[in-house]
């Protein structure tokens, strides 16, 4: 392991059975998984893998289109407001898997771009978004599980449906392993975006309204008081 040059809070992991990692581009299933990304899962899920001192408040949030992610546009608001929070161990939730932020800087995590537009069939790309949310679901119950003595609190910074089988599986599991979840998304503050989103280039932008950085900000100052 070695830090990322001129960022020391990135960390590159130079022993990986990848000596080539290649640019991944599409939207089939090998996209979602294949060997090299059950590799990191692995590693991430092991005891190998250390969640960075004093982070003990799980923070998911949604990955970005450009990489690396804390550096793209919508990424790096969203750090702005995170980075207050010393408790915090931001990981993104992405086709790639489960990345803790401190290891986005791997050439695996910026060598990707996995975008359902590229599809045109609508079944096919129901098929697909089933699949991937059926992996999402399995790898954060697996991460949490695996991590769970590291954690005190869970943070979802997405949009999520109560209703929802990832709803489910991330209650149920936090429950089971006595860590407290929070959403971020409230009714009242999904309502309010509902127009805004017609107008957005790219929907990760709704998590850089300001009026949703602002919640985001009121809603961790009181979480992190907590603890």
């Amino acid at each position: 392991m070695r830090q990322y040059p001129n960022f020391k809070e990135y960390i590159l992991l130079e022993n990986t059975p990848f000596t080539e990692v290649k640019y991944r581009r599409g939207v089939t299933k090998e996209f979602i998984r294949n060997e090299e990304y059950d590799w990191w899962e692995n590693f991430f899920c092991s005891d190998s893998y250390e969640v960075p001192q004093g982070k003990d408040v799980l923070f998911l949030q949604p990955c970005t289109w450009s990489k690396p992610y804390d550096f793209s546009y919508i990424g790096y608001k969203i750090r702005a407001v995170t980075n207050k929070y010393k408790k915090l161990h931001p990981v993104i939730l992405s086709s790639s898997g489960l990345v803790p932020y401190e290891y986005q800087m791997n050439k695996t995590f910026c060598a990707y771009d996995f975008n359902l537009n590229f599809i045109n069939e609508k079944d096919r790309k129901k098929h697909i978004l089933d699949y991937y949310n059926k992996e999402l679901i399995r790898r954060i119950i697996r991460y949490i599980e695996s991590n769970k003595e590291k954690y005190k609190k869970v943070v979802a910074f997405f949009i999520i449906n109560k209703k929802s089988n990832l709803f489910s599986a991330l209650n149920k599991v936090c429950r089971e392993n006595n860590i407290e979840l929070y959403l971020i998304f409230d009714n009242n503050l999904i309502n309010s975006l509902k127009s805004k989103l017609y107008e957005l280039r790219d929907p990760g932008e709704l998590y850089i309204q300001p009026k949703v950085l602002d919640h985001l900000n009121e809603k961790l100052s009181k979480i992190i008081k907590e603890i």
